[in-house]
């Protein structure tokens, strides 16, 4: 049985204990913390964490939005007006796909949630540290998995 499988059906009981989870974590070597198999109120925090960041994001990105918008109805000026004008609008450009990438991430990490999959590297499928998690709850990797990731985008340019 993988390691995804042992989680994903511990997560389902809801008679174990996290301290159960942690200690079956480590006999079957999973890792130091489970935090897939947390308790209930500890996801339900990180659930909440996560649609108000999703909130969040999505007002940002129809503000966002609405300036490019503005400025680009604003155009009619001199060359100068009009090259600040391309400047704000590609930041704005490049800051709306920057929000609508990371909003991706909340919203599947949503979706991990009610599927049970939140906690499991993607890569790996171990479980994610659960500071990790409660820092940046979006996460897709455990800490190993995410330096590789990087490390391949630095050197390939993508991933």
């Amino acid at each position: 049985m993988s390691a995804r499988a042992i989680l994903t059906a511990y997560r389902g009981t809801n008679r174990i204990t996290e301290s159960t989870a942690l200690a079956s974590g480590r006999l079957f070597g999973l890792c130091d913390q489970v935090p897939a198999i947390m308790h209930p109120k500890r996801l339900a925090g990180l659930r909440k964490v996560l649609e108000l960041k999703r909130d969040q994001l999505t007002q940002t990105l129809a503000k966002t939005a609405d300036a490019s918008r503005a400025i680009g109805e604003a155009v009619g000026g001199d060359e100068g007006e009009e090259a600040a004008a391309a400047s704000n609008r590609d930041f704005l450009s490049a800051q709306g796909f920057s929000l609508r990438e990371q909003l991706i991430l909340v919203k599947d990490a949503l979706i991990r949630l009610d599927t049970g999959e939140f906690g499991i590297c993607e890569e790996c499928g171990r479980a994610v540290n659960l500071k990790r998690l409660e820092a940046v709850p979006w996460t897709r990797y455990c800490r190993d998995c995410q330096q590789e990731v990087e490390s391949e985008i630095g050197s390939s340019g993508e991933r």
